[in-house]
């Protein structure tokens, strides 16, 4: 994924030309175009895949604490 070619890249605060080099024409893109991108389904679905690795990651850190704890107490 490449930010520089994105369509979805936010407004820069400086200059939105900036955005767009390849025009000198700010175009808006309705919410639904970005919707029905490919690019945004792709962004979706690796959303999900990391909020699945976090959630995997949060539980393992909870359960390594537990254990920590249980051991210092048996010590």
């Amino acid at each position: 994924f490449d930010i520089n070619l994105s369509i979805i890249k936010l407004p820069d605060r400086n200059s939105q030309l900036e955005n767009r080099p390849s025009t000198s024409t700010i175009v808006q893109l309705r919410t639904m175009d970005i919707l029905c991108s490919i690019e945004f389904r792709e962004l979706e679905k690796k959303n999900r895949e990391l909020t699945t690795k976090v959630d995997t990651l949060k539980a393992a850190l909870k359960q390594m604490g537990r254990e920590q704890k249980k051991n210092e107490s048996n010590t």
